[in-house]
């Protein structure tokens, strides 16, 4: 893992009462950074739930969040959060199998959701294994589903994203993003 790109960034829809960042730089301790990320979750997912709302969680993929999704796998964190509460959602995926290192859900797969605490209706997923314009439409629809009904596109409670040393971020490359898609 980079250090010096490394940026877990926490967002907050309008029902929580927190929002902040997490940045890492060169000599943050990349352990330390999920810590702190997971107490963050923690606190935003006990507050979300709190004020009656779903904890919605979108995350990032690659190698950037493994240390923190290995963490919430595991006490005390595993035993703080709303699991049946939260809904999870993925920024980005490859077209790939679910079974590959590389896929993005597969990855949450093989740390938090081995443990069958999330219902299976509050996972969200891109199907990788489709064709991409097909897998596409089909996220975008569990997208609108998830929606609240005033708005086409879902808030989220919480945001987590990894930046590339390539300066990417949720599948979005710098110089590869033409007008008509902003």
């Amino acid at each position: 893992m980079d250090l010096d790109w490394f940026q877990v960034v926490i967002s907050c829809d309008y029902s929580c009462s927190r929002t902040g960042y997490l940045r890492g730089g060169g000599r943050q301790n990349p352990d330390d950074l999920a810590r702190a990320a997971a107490k963050k979750i923690v606190v935003m997912s006990e507050d979300t739930v709190l004020h009656g709302r779903i904890f919605s969680l979108a995350l990032a993929g690659e190698d950037t969040p493994q240390t923190l999704y290995r963490l919430l796998a595991q006490p005390p964190y595993v035993n703080q959060l709303p699991w049946s509460q939260m809904h999870f959602f993925w920024g980005d995926e490859r077209c790939v199998s679910l079974d590959v290192p590389e896929s993005n859900y597969g990855q949450v797969r093989r740390t938090i959701l081995v443990k069958d605490l999330v219902p299976e209706g509050n996972i969200h997923r891109i199907r990788g294994e489709l064709e991409p314009t097909k897998a596409a439409q089909d996220y975008a629809v569990q997208l609108r589903t998830f929606a609240e009904e005033s708005l086409a596109w879902p808030r989220f409670s919480l945001v987590l994203l990894g930046l590339g040393a390539d300066g990417h971020t949720a599948s979005l490359f710098p110089n590869q993003i033409s007008q008509e898609h902003t």
